[in-house]
């Protein structure tokens, strides 16, 4: 994996040097005609690029981005022509009244997704375009706006070769932003919010703030492409923004590669020059468009970008990952900062708590105190409902009635973002990883919260956003050595088996730092060797100061390491006491086996 990460960084160096020399010498060999294609790629490049942040990292699809390009174009034509404000004024304002925008469409993300969501978004595009044709005093209707000046500073225009160069200044700005972002805190809240709405919740990621903010960034994005674009054509009008040009921007970044930086790019330099190679067949484009959409959706899900990729490291990439073993595990714990704090003996209460379901009562009056520094299990049969309490104790779910108390406060009401952020940490009854990022990205998303990089900080790669990137990413190593996962930090999640999986959970949930860890089942899929070694690595974080909830089946892996248990029945506490008291408890042997065998 080394040596394919060593190649690809290679390659891509190699190549951004190319195409940068290539970019720089081009309008010196190319007529006016082909420099204009190369001005309107680089436009479309930026929209493409704000897109892919909110469909291709975020997972919101949005069909509604030729309705926020209008925008942009419209607010820089009019600040420009109305007003008199020059090019360098109205940009910014055109990105700032885009991203407004944004924040209202990216409000129905919170409460849908999917087909609904597309179908919201194509509704705000139509919007958007009845407007430019129906308000024909402010956007001049079917007409539109002519005389819009081109961008100057004193005496000096840019046009022609000019324009060009301001263009490639503007979008490489826009590229390296987009890198710095995406290759942050920011970016992997948003592939885990695209990978697991569930798993980002619990890692303290607020999920609804952070699709806001994607559709706003994105917005922005088309904003600014709008704004070159009016000043680039000097005029515009309502045919330029319609629901066709918006399926031409989704189009952009899945030809060329959805969730990659350079996939916008490649998608919209195919997609501007291929009219040209089919000046022929105008009048099929849109269908030359849909055979090309399904193309990419069905043969290259990861447009060209992925197909390339795939390519180079086809000799590199491990057939199977379990031909690879686990290396002995390092129980040094260094990592855990967590110091013990006395909440007058129980950092957990659960206070006649119950849930229900319509009419099924999942936990019933359950009173349960779990002691500071301790391994507390909670046990019963299947269906007892014990990842109910679980769920509610993250914030999942808030119970039907009673109050759960944790650090002495009540958190009842409490999102999950929230009571990750108080310190509590979680894995999951079945696995809830981001699939398609790394095992390091992974663990990476378990430190949102303490990591510290601001939003312009990231956007400027300052020196301490890149320290503390690397302190970061030292931590998470350390995590993944701990587990025996550090050879496979590069690789996929989804490529991991399944009880590697299990345990890269717990390295994301230890990287929140947590005052306590909620594991439920963690034993599932593991191997005999792999429970002990997992018996061993419980003890360890338990002796670093923090409180471990256990909720599992292996009765020898529960026996050997809890300090105390609780065993519930059909939501009821049937018994509670040390692990010496349960084994010989005759309630407890005819809930698991039943009144003849007992």
């Amino acid at each position: 994996m080394q040596s394919l990460k060593r190649r690809y960084k290679y390659l891509q160096m190699l190549s951004l040097l190319f195409v940068s020399v290539l970019l720089l010498l081009m309008p010196f060999f190319l007529n006016t005609y082909y420099v204009r294609l190369l001005q309107l790629i680089g436009i479309y490049v930026l929209l493409a690029t704000g897109l892919n942040l909110v469909t291709g990292y975020t997972g919101q699809v949005s069909l509604g981005h030729g309705g926020l390009y209008g925008i942009g174009a419209y607010t820089s034509a009019l600040l420009a022509t109305k007003l008199g404000l020059s090019f360098w004024v109205a940009l910014p304002l055109s990105i700032l009244v885009a991203a407004v925008f944004g924040v209202i469409l990216g409000f129905p993300s919170l409460r849908i997704r999917g087909p609904y969501l597309a179908m919201v978004t194509i509704g705000f595009g139509i919007i958007i375009e009845k407007i430019m044709v129906e308000w024909t005093g402010l956007t001049g209707g079917p007409i539109g706006i002519m005389g819009i000046p081109t961008p100057q500073i004193g005496k000096f225009l840019f046009t022609g070769n000019r324009m060009y160069f301001l263009i490639l200044f503007l979008v490489g700005i826009g590229l390296v932003v987009a890198h710095n972002l995406i290759n942050s805190k920011w970016g992997r809240a948003f592939v885990a919010i695209r990978e697991n709405e569930i798993a980002a919740g619990a890692m303290g990621i607020n999920v609804r703030e952070f699709k806001v903010i994607a559709f706003t960034l994105s917005a922005a994005y088309a904003g600014a492409a709008g704004s070159l674009y009016s000043h680039l054509s000097g005029y515009i009008s309502p045919d330029s923004f319609t629901f066709n040009f918006s399926i031409f921007s989704l189009l952009l970044i899945v030809v060329g590669g959805m969730g990659t930086i350079v996939g916008p790019v490649i998608g919209a330099a195919v997609l501007t020059f291929l009219p040209e190679v089919l000046h022929g067949f105008d009048k099929y484009r849109l269908l030359i468009y849909g055979v090309l959409l399904i193309i990419s959706v069905l043969a290259m899900q990861e447009g060209i970008v992925g197909l390339i990729k795939r390519k180079i490291s086809s000799n590199d990439m491990p057939q199977d990952s379990n031909q690879y073993l686990p290396e002995k595990k390092t129980l040094k714990v260094g990592f855990l900062k967590t110091v013990r704090r006395n909440f007058n003996g129980s950092i957990l209460e659960l206070v006649n708590v119950s849930k229900s379901f319509g009419g099924l009562t999942a936990v019933n009056r359950l009173n349960m105190k779990v002691v500071e520094g301790t391994i507390h299990s909670l046990i019963g049969p299947n269906g007892a409902g014990k990842s109910t309490v679980i769920n509610l104790i993250s914030g999942f779910y808030r119970p039907t009635s009673g109050e759960i108390k944790f650090k002495g406060r009540v958190v009842s009401v409490f999102e999950t973002h929230i009571q990750a952020k108080s310190g509590i940490a979680r894995t999951f009854q079945n696995v809830q990883l981001y699939q398609k990022a790394s095992v390091l990205d992974n663990v990476l998303v378990g430190m949102h919260l303490r990591i510290n990089e601001g939003f312009w900080g990231t956007c400027l790669k300052l020196p301490a956003v890149r320290r503390s990137e690397n302190l970061a990413r030292q931590e998470a190593m350390a995590l993944l050595r701990f587990l025996g996962l550090e050879r496979y930090a590069e690789m996929p999640a989804e490529k991991l088996p399944y009880g590697h999986q299990k345990l890269l959970e717990i390295a994301r949930a230890l990287a929140l730092q947590p005052d306590l860890l909620l594991l439920d089942e963690p034993a599932a899929g593991l191997n005999e060797t792999e429970v002990v070694e997992l018996a061993k690595i419980i003890t360890q974080i338990k002796e670093k100061g923090v409180t471990v909830l256990l909720v599992e089946h292996q009765m020898n892996l529960v026996m050997e390491i809890s300090d105390y248990i609780t065993v519930i029945d059909y939501g009821k506490k049937i018994a509670e006491g040390p692990p010496e008291v349960i084994q010989n408890d005759q309630t407890v042997i005819q809930a698991y086996l039943g009144t003849e065998v007992a």
